[in-house]
């Protein structure tokens, strides 16, 4: 007779006040969790919510300090530039394709357009 998952426990990740995810415990042969089990299998899942809400906070801010890397690059360029009439269509077309979503050119009063 084959034997499946014959007990299980699962457990809510909360990080924050905010459900996560889930940790789920299964055993072949049936048994009754015990309090202490049941004790340590929660302090284990509360664990796993922070280190998973700790990636996605590391993951975010990676992203958001490639963002501003990619605007200090271009903010220099827009200096040596003068203005964003002034910039190569190049160094447009790579901030235009960048992640960056805060610039957008704007035309110089005054400035012919190119």
């Amino acid at each position: 007779m084959a034997q499946g998952i014959r007990c299980a426990l699962s457990l809510p990740l909360i990080c924050k006040d905010r459900l996560i995810g889930v940790v789920n415990f299964s055993g072949g042969p049936p048994v009754a969790y015990s309090e202490e089990d049941i004790a340590l299998l929660t302090g284990i899942a509360e664990q796993v919510a922070v280190a998973v809400e700790n990636s996605r906070l590391y993951r975010a801010t990676a992203e958001r300090v490639s963002e501003l890397d990619t605007l200090f690059q271009f903010s220099g360029i827009l200096r040596t530039a003068g203005s964003a009439d002034n910039m190569t269509p190049l160094s447009k077309a790579g901030l235009a394709r960048s992640k960056c979503t805060t610039w957008r050119p704007q035309a110089t009063p005054g400035a012919s357009p190119r």
